[in-house]
């Protein structure tokens, strides 16, 4: 049937009945939904094709669609698969009656349902005002609250309070924030108001949550409901991530005046994300702030871009990579830890289960450095969980040659003094090492979506080039063997690397063979010369400076400061850095004929100078 219905949107003489038809399909799916039957994942499927493409056929159903589809997603029976799709239907749902009061109060509805669900969730683990200050942004003091979503439903059914965490509300988060982002990133015909404050204060809300214990009051709050939200933080995290991404890629510029809240909410999550998941989602979002807002935003970022960048890049810099289910927090207090350890029999073999299962959720492409799992002696439990040393995974990698590519792109010549030495330098290192045989890096992968030494060496290549064309210097200064690497890697015919290398070739053939030399800026007045005269004039290749002596004027010709594209200089030349020219004396009007003839150009000025690359070089002579 959904490919029926596909079929017959194509022909708009059957447009009526087809609508007409769809109508009709419409209750029947949403028994189906209600009797949880196997053939729910086909039916929303097909109710899904059916608000695509006859929306008008569900406008008179539109209550009850979405009751039950809010039902899906916060009912326990569901699974993730499952639940996502339930989401994505939600949000197509406002383009059944299109006007900005529908799409405003779906997304209201759907931000109040989260922040109600993370009440719950952190309670001890948060201030408790932070919950209110987000409901004022989405319902300002004076107005009516919304009906909430899916009409008063049970929430987490008889669920077991530390079953239900688990089972229930961080399932549910996640399928409502994918919803936000749907209706954030989805095509709408009528112009809307995002809620960016409240968007980005809920996203602060779970980003900046470690695990550990802010207020003591909440005896409720035991290490174990600690450890289980510990244990689904990860998840969280992503899900708020791509929340974050999804608010800047549907309000890119006007979020404007919210760019210090965003600024200040990526620098200081960078201090916290550590898998390699939540941070490969923090690079994209910094790319996507450096591409939207320009270089503004990439001067705010320069100093946390570079710095982390640099951090995971260098693998030099051995750095802990601390799991969030062995380590919440760092602020964990001792007699909490010794508390845990009398509740919790069997501590260490519970700390390895945890680690293995978040490192297979999150950070199986990681490379085991060294190992140092503390064992517990005499039956105590260590106060410092285990920590892994290991290398940065090659996501991450890859994704911080990325923004570097961008940051170079858009805000290379920002500061150039602070940071463009190190970066060069590191850049022309990992390209050389990834280009030579991809030693200390992970083995290529067969599997479809996974990234490879060459997505690796990609990525190093493309940040090369983009340091080239950026580099204030007016010769980048590993020019050579930058070219070389690509000429190398156009060798391997029929890649995409070998066709960027082509690309690149030909971007820095400007560079390497340069049309006309840049003009050097204007020096400083030699000691005695009047301001009101030129300080320097250029001709060409030459560099030549007035100075006054004895009340006539003279010309100091410097040699072409570029003799590293010149190498090819007669022997005749003068050698030394500057020459003085001799005056000369007046001459009558019988000999400016013949003094013409011995200078290549002249013109009406007070001195006629000579490119000091020619030949010959003939005195200047002043005429009148």
């Amino acid at each position: 049937m959904s490919d029926l219905f596909a079929r017959l949107a194509k022909f708009l003489n059957l447009k009526k009945e087809a609508s007409s038809f769809a109508g009709r399909v419409v209750e029947p799916l949403l028994l189906l939904l209600n009797e949880n039957g196997p053939v729910a994942d086909e039916a929303i499927d097909l109710l899904r094709t059916v608000i695509k493409l006859y929306p008008s056929s569900v406008n008179r159903h539109y209550n009850k669609v979405e009751s039950t589809i809010a039902a899906k997603i916060m009912s326990t029976e569901v699974n993730v698969k499952l639940s996502k799709k339930f989401a994505r239907v939600l949000a197509m749902l406002p383009s059944v009656r299109v006007s900005e009061g529908t799409w405003s109060l779906m997304i209201q509805k759907v931000l109040i349902g989260i922040n109600n669900l993370l009440n719950d969730a952190f309670v001890g683990l948060e201030e408790e005002k932070k919950g209110r200050e987000i409901m004022m942004l989405l319902v300002p003091p004076g107005n009516d609250p919304p009906p909430v979503l899916g009409d008063q439903v049970k929430l987490g059914g008889n669920l077991h309070v530390t079953k239900k965490f688990g089972v229930f509300t961080v399932p549910t988060i996640s399928a409502l924030a994918h919803c936000c982002c749907m209706m954030l990133t989805s095509y709408y015909p009528v112009q809307v108001t995002v809620p960016g404050r409240a968007l980005i204060a809920l996203s602060r809300r779970v980003l900046l949550v470690d695990g550990s214990l802010r207020n003591k009051l909440f005896p409720s709050t035991t290490s174990l409901h600690q450890e289980l939200i510990c244990f689904e933080l990860p998840s969280l995290h992503s899900s708020f991530l791509d929340l974050l991404h999804a608010t800047i890629k549907g309000m890119r510029s006007q979020l404007l005046p919210h760019a210090a809240n965003i600024v200040r909410l990526v620098t200081d999550y960078f201090k916290i994300a550590k898998l390699p998941t939540t941070r490969t989602k923090v690079y994209s979002i910094v790319q996507l702030l450096l591409t939207s807002m320009g270089v503004g935003m990439s001067l705010h970022l320069l100093e946390v871009i570079v710095s982390n960048a640099v951090g995971d890049l260098d693998d030099n810099c051995v750095k802990e990579m601390t799991l969030f289910s062995t380590n919440p927090s760092k602020g964990t207090s001792e007699s909490l830890s010794k508390s845990y350890s009398k509740k919790r029999k069997q501590e260490p073999q519970i700390q390895n289960s945890h680690a293995s299962g978040l490192e297979k959720a999150a950070i199986s492409p990681k490379k085991m450095k060294t190992s140092s799992m503390p064992t517990s002696s005499k039956g105590m439990t260590p106060e410092t969980p285990g920590d892994v040393r290991m290398f940065t995974p090659l996501c991450v990698k890859i994704a911080a040659l990325e923004t570097l590519e961008i940051l170079l792109n858009v805000g290379g010549s920002l500061r150039t003094d602070h940071w463009r030495a190190k970066v060069d330098l590191l850049l022309i290192n990992i390209a050389t090492s990834a280009c030579d045989s991809g030693a200390g890096y992970e083995p290529s992968t067969t599997k479809v979506g996974e990234t490879s030494i060459s997505h690796f060496r990609l990525a190093s290549y493309k940040a090369l080039l983009a340091s080239f064309l950026s580099s204030p210097h007016a010769r980048p200064l590993y020019l050579a063997q930058g070219t070389e690497l690509f000429r190398k890697g156009k060798l391997e015919i029929g890649t995409t690397l070998a066709e960027f290398c082509s690309h690149a070739l030909l971007a820095l053939d400007v560079l390497t063979h340069p049309r006309a030399l840049s003009l050097e800026k204007a020096g400083p007045l030699v000691p005695g010369l009047n301001r009101s005269e030129p300080e320097k004039a250029i001709f060409g290749t030459g560099t030549f400076n007035f100075s006054p002596s004895e009340g006539q004027r003279q010309v100091i010709a410097d040699e072409d400061t570029y003799d590293d594209w010149l190498p090819s200089i007669k022997d005749n030349e003068p050698t030394e850095k500057s020459t003085l020219v001799k005056e000369v004396p007046q001459i009558g009007s019988h000999t400016i004929a013949e003094a013409v003839e011995d200078v290549p150009a002249c013109n009406r000025s007070d001195a006629i100078m000579v490119v000091a690359t020619t030949e010959k070089t003939s005195e200047p002579v002043t005429v009148d």
